[in-house]
């Protein structure tokens, strides 16, 4: 019987862990059926509830003490709901925006301390699970599951209307940050069992990397295949002297400054031409990127706000940046800007202490991929934030399961 009340006892947890994180990570699929959207909404509530319960719990028994992480979070997300009060812009969108930002940083603090190992478990299902829906719907689905129809008046004239085929997932270009966490899950539940045979890590690369060329999108699949390599490389302990994440970070400067500011595409266009068969502009990214850093100028330090998109399209000619770093510029200006590279900058120096252990290899990898998409992507899903919050314990998860175990057998 008390074989019994355990594995009961663990299936609860892992079904409450279930339901807290889910709304965080809604397919943009279930945003066009009504009732599917309302009960995700209810739960989202629900799981910011409780997240806000667990920590006042923590505070009132232990006093709580905010980590770094938390406390990128909150500042983080102050600063946009700051710039958008001072510019009068969309306030309660930069609020909500904000909560989901806080919410799964908290939510993943209070989760993965106590119940990491079950917290690896549920994770690594759901978003498996989630990116085998998606892959099999892209077949059944070869042209999308829903179209995303919008029309926007620039400069008083029809700017035009823009047709892009969504899958279960949603955006095309946001199923990497799905597939990644999957590959990344299963690969760091393989190492803490044990098991060095690696068929489930491998075979959950080989299937999402196939349905990135399906899609055959040039950024995910760059993304893809330098994180695919990088965790192929890695693998050799000798090479984490030169590949680890604070290389990884200043490859990714690098390239911002490179490609988004001095534009030196023209030397890769054997690969952005021939192969990826795109045009050296990105895909009218740079035309989007020289209107950004037009308005980043006049509004450097706060930057311009949550705006509505109608006026994002009207100043730049498309609904965001291109950039998740402009886009960080522009909304949050320098001040923002400096809070997330100081995020950065702080998980991969103690990444980079842990850089011999293959969790923290695995999970540099990710964030890498991740970060190579924001250069011409400017995607706020909570799945990267939630990487992100991933990150800062990741030199600690071996040794939380460890404690974890010794405490549940006590």
């Amino acid at each position: 019987m008390g074989k019994l009340y355990i594995n009961l006892k663990r299936l609860k947890i892992e079904f409450l862990i279930l339901i807290l994180y889910i709304p965080f990570f809604k397919p943009g699929y279930f945003s066009q059926i009504q009732i599917i959207d309302t009960l995700y909404m209810i739960l989202y509530i629900f799981s910011l509830f409780c997240t806000l319960a667990m920590v006042l719990n923590r505070i009132i028994r232990n006093g709580y003490g905010i980590n770094s992480s938390n406390l990128f979070a909150t500042t983080y997300s102050i600063v946009l709901v700051l710039s958008s009060l001072i510019n009068d812009v969309e306030v309660i969108r930069a609020i909500n925006e904000s909560v989901r930002v806080i919410g799964v940083f908290l939510l993943t603090d209070m989760i993965i301390r106590r119940y990491t190992k079950t917290f690896l478990n549920v994770i690594s299902r759901l978003f498996v699970v989630l990116s085998l829906i998606n892959i099999v719907l892209m077949l059944i689905y070869p042209d999308g599951m829903y179209l995303n129809i919008q029309k926007e008046i620039v400069r008083d004239n029809l700017y035009g209307a823009w047709y892009s085929n969504n899958d279960f997932l949603g955006f095309q270009n946001n199923h990497i940050f799905y597939y990644i966490p999957a590959i990344l899950f299963t690969y760091i539940k393989e190492k803490l069992s044990g098991n060095e045979r690696k068929n489930n890590y491998i075979c959950m690369s080989l299937i999402c990397y196939g349905a990135v060329i399906y899609r055959f999108k040039a950024g995910t699949i760059i993304s893809m295949t330098i994180f695919l390599g990088l965790l192929i490389l890695t693998s050799e302990r000798s090479m984490c002297i030169f590949l680890n994440a604070l290389s990884y970070l200043v490859a990714n400067i690098v390239l911002f400054v490179s490609i988004v500011m001095l534009r030196i595409q023209r030397i890769f266009s054997w690969l952005i031409v021939k192969i990826l068969h795109k045009d050296l502009t990105l895909t009218n990214r740079t035309g989007i990127w020289d209107e950004a850093l037009n308005s980043i100028k006049k509004n450097l330090l706060l930057g311009c706000g949550y705006e509505n998109a109608k006026v994002v399209v009207a100043k730049l000619g498309y609904n965001s940046t291109h950039s998740h770093y402009l886009w960080v510029l522009y909304r949050g200006g320098i001040l923002q800007l400096a809070i997330f590279i100081w995020y950065l900058v702080k998980i991969s120096k103690d990444m980079f202490r842990a850089r011999r252990n293959r969790i923290v290899q695995a999970t540099a990898c990710a964030v890498c991929a991740i970060l190579i998409a924001w250069q011409t992507e400017a995607i706020t899903s909570a799945t990267i934030f939630f990487i992100l919050a991933f990150a800062y314990h990741a030199p600690r998860i071996e040794w939380e399961v460890t404690c974890n175990e010794s405490c549940s057998s006590d």
